[in-house]
C-alpha cells in the first residue's frame, strides 16, 4: 500500500548493494522508464530469494518420507508454551520444561 500512495525508495541490486538514485513516483502516478527498469531489480530478487526459501523449508519431508530429522535441534531446549499430541490432546511437555528423549 505505501508503494501505491507514496514514494517506491531506494531499490538494491541482485547482490544487495544499494541503487542511489530513489524512486521518486509511485504506482498510481506511474514510473518512467528509468524508475521501472530500476525497480526490477529488487522483484527479480524477491522471487528468487521466495523460491529458494519454499525449497529449503520443504526439504525436511519429501512426498511423506523424512529427509532430515529435526531431532538434534528440537532436543535439550526448553518448552515455550504447554506442549499436546495433536491426535489424542495429551499433554507432552509443560511450559518451561527441558525437551528430551523421554518426552
Amino acid at each position: 500500500m505505501k508503494q501505491l500512495a507514496g514514494i517506491r525508495g531506494l531499490m538494491t541490486k541482485p547482490f544487495a548493494e544499494v541503487i542511489e538514485t530513489p524512486i521518486i513516483s509511485n504506482f498510481r502516478e506511474g514510473l518512467n522508464v528509468f524508475e521501472y527498469f530500476n525497480s526490477t531489480h529488487g522483484a527479480r530478487k524477491g522471487l528468487a530469494d521466495t523460491g529458494l526459501k519454499t525449497a529449503n523449508s520443504g526439504a525436511t519431508v519429501e512426498g511423506g518420507t523424512i529427509v532430515a530429522s529435526l531431532e538434534s535441534v528440537v532436543l535439550s531446549k526448553t518448552a515455550a508454551s504447554d506442549i499436546y499430541n495433536p491426535v489424542t490432546k495429551e499433554l507432552l511437555v509443560k511450559a518451561g520444561e527441558l525437551i528430551d528423549e523421554n518426552k
